[in-house]
């Protein structure tokens, strides 16, 4: 069995591995794990932006502005979407 610690710890790999570092943060106690261990890692560049709409919009802004890809962690899936 995968512990959710080795999930978080492979993605966060996987995102270093495809370089990227901006990553949006919609604060929530679901992913709040996850969060913290990209908050923690100086590779990445955190952004909080509690309303995770707004969050998903930002991220759209900033990857069309710099041409990279941009991770959004949020609880909701149709923020997302």
């Amino acid at each position: 069995m995968i512990s959710d610690i080795t999930v978080i710890q492979q993605v966060v790999l996987l995102l270093k591995a495809k370089g990227i570092q901006n990553i949006i943060i919609s604060p929530g106690s679901r992913n709040a794990p996850f969060s913290i261990s990209i908050n923690q890692d100086s590779f990445f560049k955190t952004y909080v932006v509690p309303d995770e709409r707004v969050a998903a919009f930002i991220g759209m802004g900033m990857s069309q502005a710099n041409g990279k890809p941009t991770a959004l962690i949020c609880t909701s899936g149709s923020a997302v979407l």
